[in-house]
Formats: C-alpha cells, sequence, structure tokens
C-alpha cells in the first residue's frame, strides 16, 4: 500500500484465540493506509516522516491543514522525493535534523515554512492565539514518483506537536478511478473486478463437476479442497474490492475489509498447497489413506505455514516502516514463506516421482501435476524476485498483486481443467470410489481398486437339478 502516517500509537493486546488474534491486528496501528490522513503528531523528536504518496507527473495535488502546539518556532514542512541524493540519504539514517534539512532547495518547493510570516505557507493566528496552515502544492517532476512527507523544527528541544490534516490526490474531484489512489495502485482495483467476474465463473464450473463426481461417488477430499480454496480466493478479492471502492470514494480504505481479504487469499494459497502435496503423495489417486507421518509432517507444514503468516501480516500492520519498506515480503515473515514454499516444492518433487514409481498408469495425470505443481510454488518465489530487484517501487504495488492474483488464477484453472470427469480425460485422477475406506491392501498402499482387467472368479455354483430328483 502507498500513503501513510507515522504517529505510532503502541497497542499490545493479549490473544486469547485465533478470533482474538484477527481483532487486534485489525486494531494494531497500520501505515501507509489513507490517501486522506488526519490525526495527532506528538513526539520528542524535532524531525518526524508524515506520509508518502506516488504522485503523478504534474497531476499531483497536496492539501493540508495545520494547526501548531504552539511551541513551535520554526516549523518546516519537508517534501522528498526518491532520488538516490534525496530520501535513501536520509532515512533511516544518523544525520541531524539540519542535514535532513540541508538537502532540500527552498527555491523548488521542497521546503514550506509554517509560519505567518510566509504568505505562501497559508498560514494565519487565530484569536486564540493558534496559527492554522491551510494551503496546497502541485508536484511537478519527468516521471511519477514517490513523494515523502516530512515535519521539522530544528530549533525545538521540546519535540513535535502538531494536529493535521493532509489530502493527496493524483486527479480532480470526482474522478473515482484516480483520485485518491497512488500511482503505483492504479491498475489494482480494475485487476481485482476482472479476477471476481472471472472466478465468479470456476466456481460455478467447479460447484457442477463437483456434482457430477458426487453422482458417480468420485467426490473426495482433494476436490472439497480445492472448492474451498476457490471460495475463499473469491471471498478474499471480494473484501478486497470493498477495502478500495471505499479509498476511490472516501479517501481511506476499509481496513478491516481488507485484512480479511488478505487473510482469505492466504487461507486460499495453503489449502491449494496442501491440495498439491496430497496429491503428490497419492492421496485419493493411488491409496485412500496417508501414514502417521505423514499426517504429522502435513500438519506440521500447514501449522508453521499459518503462524508465518499471520506473522508476516502482524510485522506488516506493527513494525513495517512506510519510509522504508515499498513490498510486503521485503521482511523476515516474508523470507521465512518464501524458504517455506521453496522447500514444500523439494518435497513435492520428492513425493510426486516416487508415486510415479510406484503406479505408472497414473503417469499422465503426474506429469500433468509436476508441472502445475513445479510452476505453483516455483512461480511465487521468482515473482518476488522479479519485483523486488527488477520492478521500478512506483508501479511495484500493481504489478506485484496483479502477478500474485494471475499465478493463483493459473494454478485453480489448470487444476480445474485437470480434473474435468470427461472421457477423454486421460489425466482424470480419481478411480477409487468415496464408500471404498480403504482399498485391498488395507493399509493405504495397494492399488487393487485400479481399474484394469480382472478375472472372473465364481463364487457360488448352481448345478443342474437331477432327472430322478424332478420325477418325484
Amino acid at each position: 500500500m502507498c500513503g501513510g502516517i507515522v504517529a505510532r500509537a503502541s497497542r499490545t493486546r493479549k490473544s486469547l484465540g485465533f478470533l482474538l488474534l484477527l481483532f487486534s491486528i485489525a486494531h494494531l496501528p497500520r501505515h501507509a493506509d489513507a490517501k486522506i490522513l488526519r490525526g495527532d503528531l506528538v513526539t520528542s523528536e524535532n524531525w518526524a516522516f508524515v506520509a508518502r504518496f506516488c504522485f503523478l507527473t504534474e497531476r499531483g495535488t497536496f492539501r493540508y491543514h495545520f494547526q501548531l502546539g504552539g511551541e513551535e518556532r520554526d516549523l518546516n514542512l519537508l517534501l522528498y522525493y526518491d532520488a538516490a541524493h534525496q530520501w535513501p540519504s536520509i532515512y533511516p539514517s544518523n544525520k541531524t535534523c539540519w542535514e535532513k534539512e540541508s538537502i532540500l532547495d527552498i527555491d523548488h518547493g521542497q521546503i514550506i515554512p509554517l509560519n505567518t510570516s510566509t504568505r505562501l505557507s497559508g498560514c494565519v493566528q487565530g484569536d486564540d492565539g493558534v496559527v492554522r496552515c491551510d494551503s496546497r502544492r502541485r508536484f511537478i517532476s519527468a516521471r511519477p514518483r514517490w513523494w515523502y512527507v516530512a515535519l521539522a523544527d530544528c530549533s525545538s528541544k521540546n519535540g513535535l506537536n502538531v494536529t493535521y490534516w493532509m489530502s493527496l490526490t493524483n486527479a480532480p474531484p470526482g474522478t473515482f478511478w484516480r483520485e485518491h489512489f497512488s500511482a503505483d495502485e492504479f491498475y489494482i482495483l480494475p485487476v481485482l473486478i476482472t479476477t471476481a467476474c472471472i472466478y465468479v465463473i470456476l466456481v460455478t464450473l467447479s460447484l457442477h463437476i463437483a456434482l457430477q463426481l458426487r453422482s458417480r461417488r468420485l467426490l473426495h477430499i482433494s476436490y472439497k479442497l480445492f472448492v474451498a480454496s476457490l471460495l475463499c480466493q473469491l471471498l478474499g478479492v471480494l473484501c478486497e474490492i470493498y477495502s478500495y471502492v471505499n479509498l476511490g470514494l472516501r479517501g481511506i480504505p476499509a481496513i478491516n475489509a481488507y485484512l480479511l481479504g488478505q487473510l482469505s487469499e492466504a487461507c486460499s494459497e495453503t489449502l491449494y498447497t496442501v491440495l498439491m502435496l496430497l496429491l503428490a503423495l497419492g492421496y485419493t489417486v493411488t491409496k485412500s489413506v496417508l501414514t502417521t507421518s505423514q499426517v504429522r509432517w502435513l500438519v506440521t507444514f500447514v501449522g508453521t505455514t499459518a503462524f508465518l503468516q499471520m506473522l508476516l501480516y502482524i510485522y506488516e500492520f506493527a513494525i513495517f516502516d512506510p519510509g522504508v519498506v515499498l513490498y510486503i515480503y521485503e521482511s523476515p515473515p516474508g523470507y521465512g514463506l518464501i524458504a517455506l514454499k521453496l522447500i514444500a516444492w523439494f518435497v513435492f518433487i520428492t513425493r510426486c516421482c516416487k508415486t510415479i514409481r510406484k503406479l505408472n498408469s497414473k503417469l499422465h495425470f503426474y506429469a500433468s501435476l509436476l508441472s502445475l505443481g513445479s510452476a505453483w510454488f516455483l512461480c511465487h518465489p521468482l515473482t518476488v524476485l522479479t519485483v523486488t530487484i527488477f520492478v521500478d517501487k512506483w508501479v511495484r504495488e500493481s504489478v506485484a498483486k496483479g502477478s500474485s492474483l494471475w499465478i493463483v488464477f493459473l494454478g485453480h484453472v489448470t487444476f480445474l481443467y485437470v480434473t474435468r470427469p470427461s472421457v477423454n480425460n486421460k489425466r482424470f485422477p480419481f478411480h477409487i470410489r468415496t464408500c471404498q475406506v480403504v482399498p485391498i491392501g488395507g493399509q493405504g498402499q495397494d492399488h487393487g481398486y485400479e481399474p484394469g482387467p480382472r478375472t472372473a472368479v465364481t463364487a457360488f455354483t448352481i448345478a443342474r437339478t437331477p432327472a430322478y430328483l424332478s420325477s418325484n
């Protein structure tokens, strides 16, 4: 997300359960959310980062209203941009307030003195003695840029005490698709709406296929996991649409809806990953039960993934510094999730190869599964690496979101195609009936239920009745 506030109100909440944990995450102080910002900046420091926003070329507008606490004498509004000699050179750093301010050019409008002696600042002193500043600025640059807003009073020894309201916009009022959106977010809402329409179709098709599988007693837990993954993804996308629509209309996103959307999409991805691992183990394809060690490993994997995913969102809401971090996976929990996905891919490959060696009749399905699963496990880490290194920061958010949705969509639509119950589908994986609790082998390792030529066995013999008995 782009935009944000630096006023940190630290909260400590104890979790009594999963729902309480989600509630506490939703109420953690969040940076880089709203494009209309309001609050009180109270700090003992004489320089403070307030907000960031990606402005368009010659279209970005910054409106502000400040109410000074009375202690500030030389308060300045500072505007940095993302060039190497500007914001990256002073944040984070141990430079003094004067050093941070010295790199800016007042002639280019990067320093705005907030006092009554500067007419362009829009500051006036009311009858109550309080100084209030109202004005606006236009941002002009060669390309869309990240701009960072800070407040500083380098001569102050008591810190800062400022009440503020700021509006960061990229288009005239009433322009829904661009007004309150940062330049790197322009295409997220259209992509989300398109994705939601596609997933409505996918969910409808998956339910239709589920009914066909159920009528044939082939509706296994693996396909139910797939349907659950589709539903979670659709719910997550709808929640994010609601949040971004609020942002477009009011300038403030629906934070709780956005959080629910992120968690739902993470749940969808986790369910699909578990589905890939179950199929790699041969569950519901070559056997109907798992060994104790396999179950234990899956539970450990799901638990670790859920923990890291939750930790990632807690980290994003409570610890992320919007002045430094521009991508959610640029954090320790993000790196942990990527490493876990690479480990899961290695396990997936080895288990698929082992299952193929045991049963060659499923070669068509597992050849497709290997391609699908490898793409699923590897595309995400590769996308994170590509976005972090090669994609410009001012388009990173849109590219990252679009790539993530595209990867998940490809996984879902490919699995739906592979599992369609068609006569011509040689890759169809399910042949064991749901009424067959355990295959003939008894331990889930035999493949006696597989279709194939069988020899008829006579269980009962009916002989012709002798003539002398019939005469009686």
